[in-house]
């Protein structure tokens, strides 16, 4: 059997919270009901991968690559903060590339530095990225604008050229199944396609 997937994980913690607090709510355990979410919350925290992005920063300025607790509400929160204090501090933001990235395009959202002030966000220059690597972005960039699109036209056809675009995909067939699956099994949810 595959491993548990990222959002499959996070279905399963997302439903055993929803019912633990709904039990909760009927006993009327409000404490509980906060120390239950506060519970959730480190879990789902410790699902993240962290990375390391100290070494290529000023050394005067904090980086924050995810918040210690909370995950993404936690950076979310952070962010607000440090815009209405006044401060300053380097975050890993998803922002328009507006030419930080060469190669992509202005309109794409990149994961970047960001100069985080109360006067706004200023993305840091990332400049060039090796060729092996902007190929990479390209492809996923390609991807996740396919399977938008996709969803937004009820489009097959791009739903299957974006799956066929996936690095961990990378085949028409197994695109095929792959969206023959999903279709299947989510049904429900699932955008219908033509």
């Amino acid at each position: 059997s595959s491993p548990q997937t990222r959002g499959e994980l996070l279905l399963e913690l997302n439903t055993e919270l929803l019912r633990d607090l709904a039990r909760l709510r009927a006993l009327e355990q409000t404490d509980e009901m906060v120390q239950r979410y506060g519970a959730y919350l480190r879990k789902r925290s410790e699902t993240y991968l962290r990375r390391d992005a100290e070494s290529e920063s000023p050394a005067s300025i904090p980086v924050d690559v995810e918040s210690e607790h909370g995950g993404y509400a936690a950076v979310a929160l952070d962010l607000i903060e440090t815009l209405q204090a006044r401060g300053h501090r380097i975050m890993i933001l998803n922002v328009p590339n507006h030419g930080s990235v060469d190669g992509m395009a202005p309109d794409d959202v990149v994961e970047i530095p960001v100069l985080v002030t109360g006067n706004g966000l200023s993305p840091l220059a990332v400049g060039k990225i090796p060729g092996h690597a902007l190929g990479l972005m390209q492809r996923v960039k390609a991807y996740e604008l396919l399977t938008i699109e996709a969803a937004v036209e009820g489009s097959r056809a791009k739903a299957l050229l974006a799956l066929t675009l996936h690095p961990l995909v990378a085949d028409a067939g197994l695109a095929r199944l792959v969206l023959d699956d999903l279709c299947h099994q989510h049904a429900g949810t699932f955008p219908t396609l033509q």
